[in-house]
């Protein structure tokens, strides 16, 4: 019996040592993990060329190392692409949570006045500006019900997540002394696994919602006056510069 029973303890040891070693080397899993994908997707500089214009292979499927028209879709305003809106994209991604590749979204330059979310269950998606495209709203939690959350201009919540070279703005005016519920989010990142490459966020009041997940800032921009960097992500902000209107209060 008490030779079973040490077998037994021994397997169960195994088994959890098993578990936390692979929370470390998957996308998914802890910090370890999440450092090895952000040097393995976000750092490699590979490049291949899509309808005359040359983007990152990093920002494309990188297991397949394939473009095609089922993981690479065109945003252009002026209709030089598969859809006008950064919306009408999102919308055509099939819901999917377990999808084994990645879906880029290339946005062309231009001035996108819609609010973007990506739920849950569309994750894997890269947001890849080309020429700088501005993505604006104006919602505050004064119009979304005392909800800074949703007033968001962009919400992303799929995991995997990834943007380059793209601004997210919120254009509502900043808020005057003593004024209450005028929080208005440019960025919400909900997603766990999520980075951002050379990109702006801008503001007033909540600017940036790094809600919660893992987070990687790259060379990135971040305006705002009140709160502007606020949440409970576990984040990583490299080389990002940060600055206020007026008085600095993060």
């Amino acid at each position: 019996m008490d030779f079973w029973i040490v077998f037994l303890a021994l397997i169960l040891v195994v088994v959890s040592l098993v578990v936390v070693e692979g929370t470390h080397e998957g996308e998914g899993g802890g910090g370890d993990g999440f450092m090895k994908w952000v040097g393995r997707v976000g750092e490699r500089h590979e490049l291949k060329r899509k309808g005359g214009v040359v983007a990152d292979m990093t920002w494309l499927d990188w297991k397949s190392k394939q473009v095609t028209s089922k993981s690479y879709i065109v945003v252009d305003q002026n209709g030089g692409g598969d859809f006008r809106t950064i919306t009408e994209a999102v919308d055509s991604i099939q819901r999917d949570m377990f999808r084994p590749y990645r879906i880029t979204v290339q946005i062309n330059s231009g001035f996108y006045r819609e609010k973007v979310i990506i739920p849950k269950n569309k994750p894997m998606i890269t947001l890849l500006g080309v020429g700088g495209p501005i993505v604006d709203w104006n919602d505050t939690a004064f119009v979304t019900q005392n909800s800074t959350l949703d007033s968001a201009t962009v919400g992303i919540s799929g995991n995997n997540f990834m943007a380059r070279n793209i601004t997210f703005q919120n254009s509502a005016p900043g808020p005057p002394v003593g004024a209450v519920r005028r929080q208005a989010v440019a960025l919400r990142v909900t997603s766990d696994i999520a980075a951002f490459y050379e990109c702006a966020f801008l503001g007033y009041q909540d600017t940036l919602y790094d809600h919660r997940g893992r987070h990687y800032f790259k060379n990135c921009f971040i305006q705002g006056n009140i709160d502007f960097i606020f949440g409970d992500g576990l984040s990583i902000y490299k080389v990002s510069t940060k600055t206020c209107h007026t008085d600095l209060h993060i």
